[in-house]
């Protein structure tokens, strides 16, 4: 007969408490991947994530667990900012990385995280996997992709895109131009949709316009 404290029933225990627990971290990972991508200011999701904690509506940790592993992803500064004053467990590098990126002054982050400037620096992580498209852009402006690649990079994706573009960008064909896209690896993307616009940076050159 099966007791408390037999084997059996404590691999049981640690299951039920493993599958709880994985049921509480995917909810509230759900209930902030929403919040974030809500048109929510900054406080308005604070208070939100307070106020699901407070009614037992959702984990403290689990909240906790969930906000640092989404704010290290998301784009806008003030999302970020908004979950890192809810909890003290995001990852502060790779928030200041993801925006450095996105080619988000070092300023800019240093207010909007409430850091100072040359604590940005401090916590900047400059290496990061970059992949990349060069499309064509004819005269009835549909884009052909002429190259892609992926590369580590040391700079944000706007300044990898204008390299790139300084590349490839020989003067084709009257009316013809060249575009860039640059990603984080991973969020390219796909030769069907060269213009995808969560491009981290992007660069142009139009004959007659642009000069190289």
């Amino acid at each position: 007969m099966n007791t408390p404290t037999t084997p059996a029933a404590q691999r049981l225990a640690a299951e039920v408490l493993a599958l709880t627990a994985q049921y509480e971290h995917d909810r509230a990972a759900d209930y902030v991947s929403a919040l974030a991508a809500a048109d929510i200011t900054p406080l308005g999701q604070i208070a939100d994530l307070a106020t699901a904690i407070q009614n037992d509506e959702l984990d403290p940790h689990a909240v906790y667990e969930a906000a640092a592993e989404i704010g290290t992803k998301v784009r806008d500064l003030a999302t970020a900012a908004a979950l890192l004053h809810a909890t003290n467990a995001l990852d502060l590098p790779a928030i200041i990385q993801n925006a450095w990126i996105s080619g988000r002054p070092v300023a800019e982050i240093a207010k909007a995280l409430s850091l100072t400037p040359r604590r940005v620096y401090t916590l900047l992580r400059r290496d990061w996997d970059a992949a990349w498209q060069v499309s064509r852009v004819d005269t009835d402006d549909s884009m052909r992709p002429i190259a892609t690649g992926q590369q580590a990079a040391s700079e944000p994706a706007p300044g990898l895109a204008g390299r790139l573009l300084a590349e490839h960008a020989t003067p084709g064909a009257a009316g013809t131009g060249i575009v860039v896209h640059v990603w984080r690896a991973g969020e390219e993307g796909t030769a069907e949709d060269p213009a995808y616009t969560e491009a981290r940076g992007s660069a142009e050159y139009r004959p007659g316009i642009d000069t190289l």
